[in-house]
């Protein structure tokens, strides 16, 4: 944990050292800052992500449990976005 409410986790994928910052009990709920585990602020990424993935089941595993996470993320390269794929029902692990 680097503050209240502030930690990091692993999530290998696009290399294996790869970490996400994840921010909880903003005023818009959790942000996630995904860098190349989530690289493009759309969906249908998926020919785009695994060229650039040298582990592209780790990174689908890490992709999914972002996605279960946050309510924002901030990919690798673009702008923030609501994670529509959220239920509000899920579990923040």
């Amino acid at each position: 944990m680097l503050a209240p409410d502030v930690e990091l986790r692993q999530c290998p994928g696009h290399t294996d050292h790869d970490l996400i910052v994840v921010v909880k009990n903003t005023d818009t709920g959790c942000v996630v800052v995904a860098g190349m585990s989530i690289p493009l602020p759309y969906e249908n990424d998926t020919e785009e992500r695994k060229a650039v993935s040298a582990y592209p089941e780790k990174q689908e595993k890490s992709r999914e449990k972002i996605l279960r996470l946050a309510d924002w993320i901030i990919p690798g390269h673009g702008n923030l976005f609501k994670n529509m794929c959220k239920s509000s029902s899920s579990d923040n692990e």
